[in-house]
């Protein structure tokens, strides 16, 4: 069963670990958080990230941008 958190700076690393297992389909996610980080302040490209884990790998993720978009990476969700 997966745990969920959300994605702070710091996160980076395991982020974009499981972002270029999936580079064809995680455009967006890689450009908007490089672009803005992690922190979520409502400003252009920011949004919430929220990860799935199983054990310590991330395994999925979500984000709500500041323009209401909601992307996921969720190959086994």
């Amino acid at each position: 069963m997966p745990t969920f958190r959300t994605l702070q700076p710091g996160d980076e690393v395991l982020l974009e670990a499981f972002l270029l297992q999936h580079t064809d389909t995680s455009m967006f996610l890689r450009s908007n958080w490089r672009a803005a980080g992690l922190l979520d302040q409502g400003a252009r490209f920011q949004g919430t990230y929220i990860a799935a884990y199983i054990d310590e790998t991330i395994v999925a993720v979500a984000a709500h941008f500041w323009n209401g978009m909601v992307i996921l990476q969720a190959p086994v969700y």
